[in-house]
């Protein structure tokens, strides 16, 4: 999360204010990640009978491909931010018509583990702290 974080939003970011010399600009492409990293990561699912899910499933990720990528099923795709055509272009890409029955990966370190010692997680799990 602080990799991603530092590299596209302090970097690449950067770079387009430099190259686009406005500030607004930036604000634009900032906000417009933001919401779609949101909905990535949301519940709301578009349904498939839908004109909006036929016009934008074809170019961008949706939170429904995406949840694949969080599933205990482990499928190894769906890696794209926001556009299909990287998963495409590198094979990745995993299409299915259902969401997966569960996501995320069992842990057993409390909120204050993972926010105070957040590198020192699997020595926490082995010492019962």
């Amino acid at each position: 999360m602080w990799t991603s974080f530092f590299i596209v939003y302090l970097w690449i970011n950067s770079l387009f204010i430099y190259l686009l010399q406005e500030l607004y600009w930036y604000i634009l492409g900032i906000s417009l990640s933001s919401a779609l990293d949101l909905w990535r990561h949301s519940s709301f699912t578009l349904r498939q009978d839908s004109c909006l899910y036929r016009c934008l499933s074809t170019w961008l990720i949706l939170p429904q491909d995406h949840a694949w990528h969080h599933s205990k099923d482990f499928i190894p795709g769906n890696y794209g931010v926001n556009l299909k055509l990287w998963d495409k272009i590198h094979q990745t890409y995993y299409k299915s018509d259902k969401t997966p029955h569960s996501l995320g990966i069992d842990s057993f370190v409390s909120f204050s583990q993972k926010l105070f010692f957040p590198l020192q997680r699997r020595q926490l799990q082995k010492s019962g702290f």
